[in-house]
């Protein structure tokens, strides 16, 4: 371990080669170590802050840091990795009880109106409710981001599996088949929709033919 360390600390710093020996030394019992070397992302002056700011949120969560992790992520407001700071920012604003602070991130993050965007902060809204036990206010955000992207699969998928956990299975079934519609031998849709009929109807031998055969085409 002692070695290993030392091989870490040479190595040229950046805000990555940080994380990592943040990781290493956490994963090493030495957590004193690894808050010293965390500290440190303060007062380092590394070129790209905004991979810095990302590294050191990712850090403060691995310590358990929360609230200097959402800090730190607030601070990622361009780049790559901005949308995933906001991601984050958000899930640990809900962990902490702020859930309004959490889904109005999301929603201000959403006007931008970029594809990408609008998907992933529909899903992770609905993640947070349902994780909170909200699961009609979680289905009701996936709703909506149906109406604004029309059958996306991945939202259609989401909405079904909440509608399975809520016991609508007319509807999950529904989502679940213009899913298959679109694209016949998805495995997720075709697993989902088989479990679903196998696990709360009668209807044993659909359930069969579509988990068994998820490469065949399903007549929907």
């Amino acid at each position: 371990v002692e070695e290993a360390l030392a091989v870490l600390a040479d190595l040229p710093d950046s805000p990555g080669v940080r994380f990592g020996r943040i990781g290493f030394a956490l994963s090493s019992e030495r957590r004193a170590e690894a808050e010293e070397i965390y500290r440190g992302f303060a007062t380092a002056d590394y070129a790209n802050e905004m991979e810095a700011a990302f590294q050191a949120a990712r850090s403060a969560e691995m310590l358990g840091f929360d609230q200097e992790a959402i800090d730190w992520y607030a601070l990622v407001k361009r780049g790559d990795r901005a949308l995933v700071s906001v991601l984050r920012r958000a899930a640990l604003l809900a962990d902490a009880g702020d859930m309004e602070a959490a889904r109005n991130l999301l929603a201000q993050t959403r006007v931008r109106r970029d594809p990408s965007v609008q998907l992933e902060t529909y899903l992770a809204e609905s993640q947070i409710l349902a994780e909170a036990g909200e699961q009609e206010e979680a289905w009701e955000v996936l709703t909506q981001g149906l109406e604004v992207m029309p059958g996306h699969p991945d939202v259609l998928y989401g909405r079904a599996l909440l509608s399975v956990e809520m016991g609508r299975i007319v509807e999950a079934e529904q989502d679940l088949r213009e899913i298959l519609e679109e694209d016949p031998r998805n495995p997720a849709a075709l697993n989902a929709l088989g479990y679903t009929l196998a696990d709360l109807t009668d209807r044993f031998e659909e359930a069969e033919q579509l988990t068994e055969k998820p490469g065949q085409e399903v007549i929907v």
